[in-house]
């Protein structure tokens, strides 16, 4: 059987709505099929598209493979809930397998590039439309959708110079939808570059004055003030009446982070009334943030460390039971990109959430030396199944060692949140989409021995310095070079309670080990 042959099977088993059936056959003829090379990277291809269709039902994605392109796939990824993205890396998996088969078939990427769009893998995609690109086939390139693609991923990734390039090809095009996006793409792109006028002109030639999209009425009002116009303080108004709308709609609103970054960038123009839009997000974000079940399965023991330095602070809280939260504005920790980079914009945000920074174990002798001064501090065991860790709009998070540098385009969507998109975003779509807690959980590869989780709190008063909150301790261990006097204090103060004691001790035959033993008084 050839390939066209095989390809009108799937595609007959696909009308039929014989999913499962049509994905085992593309494997079965994966395999049994005498197929050139070619061919078998072509039938990886459709095994990419069938493991999508199987899950999503969407059948045009099977019949239109010659050129994949529609419009819709610029924002399926603002909408892929967690198992669609699993479905997503599935499809990946066989893109690989077709270039692995053929890396001379130029669809193989392209279709790749789109999956990885869609995963916001963005400059892995822009290797993929490059890739398409380069190759100069009319094929494909007569579709000016490929330098869309391209653009948008570009600017993803802060290369604005080369995006504008992109959108000089695409544009104009014969689509509204399409001409919204890339043209608000390219006015971002003017604001990244400071060139404000050029943003100006772009706005007022493509978007409506009476446009209903918060976002290109809050990127107008942006343009307008730093082009020192005072009629931005009308559309900065509307813009931010726009968005109390949609989060009274959709209180878990996928673009949370967006929505704060666009009040913030104008701070000052912003009142009391339109700061608690920010705290409204943070409080939903906090309150729905944490899954139990996931936590307490990775936390066994459930227990989580923070190793500290001794003072006055950490006294109180041995006494009461608790745990001190930081502003991360106070954070001495470089590794923290968001916090370091952002931290002037985003400070109304920073004094609203407060931070204990936690890890899985206590015998970690970097961790003793970096935050533990130097072993002449504690190492305090908290109990995360204390039902008060979750009270007062608090919750926990593992921090994602996966981020060079926050590129805060990210977080920061301009383009989708209109009534008619809004309205097509299904209940299970909200799910776990914490996009501004995100913002305080990244941290460079380097740093993932220290398997941190951060226990996240609102602080409704915007402390400069940090809150203490109740969290039942199980344990307290002594520092190797703790000091005598600070020792005998903390003896005392949990003489008469449950919480147990060690002390750490530097390994006789591996200095750099570090060995945990019961104190014994």
């Amino acid at each position: 059987m050839n390939l066209e042959e095989i390809f009108r099977e799937i595609c007959k088993l696909v009308e039929e709505d014989k999913f499962d059936h049509a994905y085992f056959k593309c494997i079965e003829y994966l395999r049994l099929a005498n197929l050139s090379k070619r061919d078998k990277s072509e039938l990886f291809i459709l095994l990419s598209v069938v493991t999508i269709v199987r899950f999503t039902r969407v059948k045009d994605m099977v019949y239109s493979m010659s050129i994949p392109f529609h419009i819709n796939d610029l924002f399926q990824n603002i909408l892929l809930t967690k198992n669609e993205r699993l479905i997503y890396l599935d499809s990946l998996y066989y893109l690989d397998s077709a270039i692995k088969t053929d890396d001379s078939n130029i669809k193989a990427y392209l279709y790749r590039g789109i999956i990885k769009h869609n995963l916001l893998f963005n400059k892995e995609a822009v290797n993929d439309f490059k890739k398409v690109i380069d190759s100069n086939s009319k094929e494909y390139l007569s579709n000016k959708l490929i330098y869309g693609f391209m653009a948008y991923n570009l600017y993803y990734i802060g290369e604005y110079e080369e995006a504008l390039k992109c959108l000089d090809i695409v544009l104009p095009i014969d689509n509204e939808i399409a001409s919204d996006i890339f043209n608000n793409i390219k006015i971002n792109c003017l604001i990244n570059l400071e060139k404000y006028n050029e943003a100006l002109d772009v706005d007022k030639k493509n978007n409506k004055e009476e446009s209903q999209n918060p976002y290109i009425l809050n990127n107008r009002a942006f343009l307008l003030y730093k082009t020192n116009n005072n009629e931005y303080k009308k559309y900065f108004k509307k813009s931010v009446d726009l968005f109390r709308k949609y989060i009274e709609k959709f209180p878990m609103n996928i673009n949370s982070a967006s929505i704060i970054f666009n009040l913030l960038r104008v701070y000052g123009e912003i009142d009391k009334n339109d700061l608690n839009i920010i705290d409204s997000i943070l409080k939903e974000e906090l309150h729905y943030g944490i899954n139990y079940e996931k936590l307490y399965e990775e936390l066994k023991d459930g227990v989580l460390y923070k190793y500290t330095k001794i003072n006055e602070n950490v006294f109180s809280m041995i006494e009461n039971n608790e745990i001190w939260l930081t502003n991360p504005c106070r954070f001495n920790d470089p590794v923290d990109p968001f916090i370091k980079i952002y931290n002037n914009m985003y400070k109304y945000l920073m004094d609203r959430v407060k931070i204990a920074c936690l890890g899985v174990n206590n015998n970690n002798t970097l961790m003793w030396s970096h935050y533990a001064d130097k072993h002449e501090g504690i190492c305090i065991g908290y109990d995360i199944k204390d039902p008060n860790l979750y009270k007062d709009y608090t919750t926990m998070f593992k921090i994602i060692y996966d981020m060079e540098i926050v590129n805060l385009n990210n977080f920061v969507n301009t383009d989708y949140c209109t009534p008619k998109n809004l309205s097509n975003i299904r209940e299970e779509d909200l799910e776990n989409y914490t996009e501004t807690l995100k913002l305080f959980l990244y941290k460079s590869k380097e740093w993932a021995y220290e398997n941190e989780y951060r226990i996240l709190k609102y602080d409704e008063l915007g402390s400069s310095n940090g809150i203490s909150k109740p969290l039942k301790i199980k344990s307290i261990c002594f520092g190797a070079n703790i000091n005598k006097y600070y020792k005998k204090i903390i003896i005392d103060i949990v003489k008469d309670t449950d919480i147990k004691l060690y002390e750490a001790k530097f390994d006789n035959l591996k200095p750099y080990k570090m060995n945990i033993y019961e104190y014994k008084c």
